[in-house]
């Protein structure tokens, strides 16, 4: 009898109260309003930030990486991810920033670009590729490789003439997007270039050779020496035999009907001497 009363007052009472409680929570800030003491009205949460509760007295901010272009929003979800190539380095925005020239962002949501690396470079704002090759067809925005031939040293550079450097003389890269002159390699053993920016070395002509690498021009054969072999890597050349000769280090010996011998048996030169010949 006593728990029946009680259960029966306490009815009253939720009853009378009622009311006044669903007064109350209409006076309270719906979700995406805020209101601060002692104002009348509730204020809608500008661009940028948003409330998902009632009664609140301040709106949150979206995060870094986020935008909101929405004026009382009442969800996180209506802070959207910055694109790829954009990016946003403070709570509460309402857009995202392109990535500046010589940097890129791949991913949504992205709190700020990174720099292309060494051998790459990005001459448009918005950025959102590391590694693109160069060629005309391309439309992708991002970091574009230096050629073969090319090195670079330096991050974040926004032209190939800031960011690609050639090959020095004596050395080649086929390299797409070479970080470093390690990646220029010397001429090896029986080739040579003299060009800058290469991307091969040429063999030696017959005449010339070359005994060790990073040679920037091949070696001549000396006097009396010659070679009939393109691309020779080992020293220098054959020796002239008796009854053949050679002049101006051209690379074949013609045969001598009469009589030549060598002049090096008596005077310790590198030369062929012919005192009479008569070549056919």
């Amino acid at each position: 009898m006593v728990l029946s009363v009680k259960n029966t007052m306490t009815q009253r009472l939720y009853e009378h109260l009622q009311p006044l409680f669903d007064l109350y929570l209409l006076l309270q800030p719906m979700a995406g309003t805020f209101s601060l003491a002692g104002q009348a009205t509730c204020t809608n949460c500008s661009a940028g930030r948003y409330t998902n509760h009632q009664g609140q007295h301040q709106c949150k901010n979206c995060s870094a990486g986020k935008r909101s272009e929405t004026v009382g929003a009442t969800t996180f979800e209506e802070c959207v991810n910055c694109i790829a190539g954009q990016f946003s380095d403070q709570t509460g925005a309402t857009s995202c920033t392109e990535c500046r020239v010589g940097k890129y962002a791949m991913a949504k949501g992205k709190q700020q670009c990174q720099e292309c690396a060494a051998g790459r470079y990005n001459s448009q704002v918005g950025g959102s590729h590391d590694n693109i090759r160069a060629t005309p067809a391309t439309s992708a925005v991002g970091c574009v490789n230096c050629v073969p031939g090319m090195y670079g040293t330096q991050t974040g550079q926004i032209s190939k003439a800031a960011a690609c450097r050639n090959c020095p003389s004596g050395k080649s890269s086929t390299t797409v997007g070479a970080s470093g002159l390690d990646k220029c390699l010397p001429c090896k053993t029986g080739k040579a270039t003299n060009g800058v920016g290469e991307i091969s070395c040429k063999h030696c002509l017959a005449g010339t050779y070359a005994d060790e690498s990073g040679l920037v021009v091949c070696k001549s054969c000396k006097k009396g020496r010659y070679s009939t072999k393109a691309g020779r890597d080992n020293a220098p050349c054959d020796d002239c035999l008796i009854g053949f000769y050679v002049i101006l280090s051209q690379f074949y010996p013609w045969f001598c009907l009469l009589v030549m011998w060598r002049f090096n048996v008596l005077n310790k030169s590198n030369s062929c001497f012919m005192l009479f010949c008569l070549w056919i």
